[in-house]
């Protein structure tokens, strides 16, 4: 497991988040690859109306991590807002 990971993996806590899109999602727990032990994802569910899903996989370290925007901006791709 890489040093990036484990560091995505303590900084999560299930709670309710805001994508730097605008829209909220219920981060519910984390989950383990069957094949691969080492792969984390955050199991979260849309809280909008969505047609395509509702319940959302990601990998940890994608959903804790920073999204480069086209003018080259970073921002967080999920920001904590309050727990449940």
């Amino acid at each position: 497991m890489t040093k990036e990971t484990k560091k995505a993996i303590e900084e999560f806590k299930p709670g309710i988040y805001k994508h730097f899109k605008g829209n909220k999602h219920l981060a519910l727990m984390l989950s383990t690859d069957c094949e691969d032990i080492d792969k984390k994802y955050v199991v979260y569910i849309a809280l909008y109306e969505n047609e395509n899903s509702t319940v959302w996989n990601r990998e940890v370290t994608d959903f804790m991590g920073y999204k480069t925007l086209e003018d080259g901006t970073k921002v967080k791709r999920f920001e904590f807002i309050k727990d449940i």
